[in-house]
């Protein structure tokens, strides 16, 4: 689901200080904002995805020098999940937040990057 956290900020902080160990750092698959603060309270560095999240916490991504690996995933009719599938409308409920993602990276002037999730 979307809507999960599925690593709690302990875990997250063991594989930040784990990357530390050998001169790298952590990023993470993350859409909401939970998901996301506790990633950024663990010590990540950059956020993947990320287009479910708000407001503050684009705000906190700013205030702290995330990246945000955005990445433009468009409902452009060429999906490989079946209509009314749940993939789908997870599909769609992640595509319709892409547009709202840029424009909160434009105006907190969130650091970006671009991943690879889609080539």
């Amino acid at each position: 689901p979307l809507d999960v956290t599925q690593y709690t900020v302990e875990e997250l902080r063991a594989a930040v200080e784990a990357a530390a160990n050998w001169g790298t750092y952590v990023t993470v698959h993350a859409y909401t904002p939970r998901a996301v603060r506790q990633a950024i309270e663990a010590g990540v560095q950059c956020i993947d995805h990320g287009q479910l999240l708000d407001e503050a916490t684009a705000q906190l991504m700013a205030k702290k020098g995330i990246w945000w690996s955005l990445q433009p995933f468009l409902d452009d009719g060429h999906s490989s999940h079946a209509e009314g599938s749940s993939n789908r409308k997870k599909e769609l409920e992640m595509v319709g937040g892409t547009e709202h993602a840029y424009a909160l990276a434009k105006k907190y002037q969130i650091k970006t990057a671009w991943g690879t999730d889609i080539l």
